[in-house]
């Protein structure tokens, strides 16, 4: 069996004598499952105590990708490269732990249970270009290279913790309701241009320039859940916004 997992890939090409194009595609989905235990003894204090944790989680990531590209060659002195790749992943994450706390005879004295729901869909998109040019001189060339690279990532979580009796009974309290929401964007771009000049046999003369750009965003939000008010509200403390350009 292949415990519903997936994956797959198709191409094409077309070349010709002044032509060389692609195009690629390609798909995955893997589900994951997992389980944990963590045992804590806090020996410290004036008694001793105990927590268990058991976790169970499960997980359902599917990936996109889809490559183009082509390779034109012009003349036996110029060539035009270009390729782009995008890449999509979406993630749907469940996760419940179980909290247990125990005296030093390891009596169980407190029972929570705490469920997370995390969705998370990021993309990437990279772009390449570059030309070559050959001059009638042998080993003298000049080329220009473009990249650019693009990705976005954004994730919700939702926490729900409930308290519970030793009896494993839910207690007639409300849940602690928590939200939070992160979206991470990150861009490169590069240009970089070389040129090369024979002299004198076995020498050469090597001359360029690169210029890079790059910015970088970060954007996370928590929430709490107030029963008062019925609404969510802000942590002011817990938020962040970054923004990185150079």
């Amino acid at each position: 069996s292949n415990r519903n997992k997936y994956n797959g890939s198709a191409g094409v090409n077309y070349r010709n004598g002044k032509i060389n194009a692609y195009a690629n595609y390609s798909f995955r989905y893997n589900p994951l499952y997992g389980n944990g235990t963590m045992m804590r003894e806090n020996f410290f204090t004036d008694s001793t105590w105990y927590l268990n944790q058991y976790s169970n989680s499960q997980g359902t990531p599917v990936a996109n990708i889809v490559k183009t590209g082509f390779d034109l060659f012009l003349n036996d002195n110029n060539t035009i490269g270009f390729s782009t790749t995008y890449n999509r992943k979406s993630d749907l994450d469940a996760q419940t732990i179980e909290y247990q706390n125990l005296d030093f005879s390891k009596t169980l004295t407190a029972l929570s249970f705490r469920e997370i729901e995390e969705k998370e869909i990021s993309e990437n998109l990279d772009v390449v270009a570059n030309i070559k040019h050959l001059f009638n001189k042998q080993k003298q060339t000049i080329t220009a290279d473009f990249s650019y690279s693009h990705s976005q990532e954004k994730s919700s979580e939702k926490f729900s913790q409930q308290d519970f009796f030793t009896n494993y009974t839910p207690k007639p309290v409300n849940p602690s309701l928590q939200s939070t929401f992160n979206e991470r964007k990150y861009s490169l771009a590069t240009f970089q241009s070389d040129y090369v000049h024979p002299l004198r046999e076995g020498s050469k003369m090597e001359m360029g320039m690169k210029g890079i750009v790059r910015g970088i965003e970060n954007d996370f939000l928590f929430e709490n859940f107030d029963y008062p008010s019925n609404d969510w509200k802000t942590d002011s403390l817990r938020n962040t916004n970054y923004l990185f350009r150079e």
